[in-house]
């Protein structure tokens, strides 16, 4: 019985140590930087699927504007000068990659 009051102190330690890792990464981690992750984790996703940003926020979406290779690019309008622009497969409907155009201050998701 004794080993297991050594695993609970651990366990315990080992949960706050992770989550303080993990609210220090949050907390290092700008309002830019955390928009440019969150719009990269859409890349290799379902550009029809509950996460997508394109499915989420219809309101501040237009296309799809048909592209010389053959996929289509969405435009998602953000706060001010923000834009973001999602390529995306035409068979797969994969997002295969983004981009942004407008002012760091616009282009912001802090959390």
């Amino acid at each position: 019985m004794r080993h297991f009051g050594f695993v609970a102190p651990f366990a315990r330690f080992a949960a706050v140590a992770v989550a303080v890792g993990w609210l220090s990464a949050c907390a290092t981690m700008s309002c830019h930087e955390n928009f440019i992750s969150l719009h990269q984790n859409q890349v290799g996703q379902s550009a029809d699927g509950p996460a997508s940003f394109i499915q989420r926020y219809p309101q501040l979406v237009t296309g799809p504007k048909a592209l010389a290779n053959g996929n289509v690019e969405y435009e998602e309008r953000g706060r001010g000068t923000c834009r973001s622009y999602y390529e995306v497969d035409s068979t797969s409907r994969k997002v295969l990659s983004w981009r942004f155009e407008g002012a760091e201050k616009d282009c912001e998701i802090c959390p």
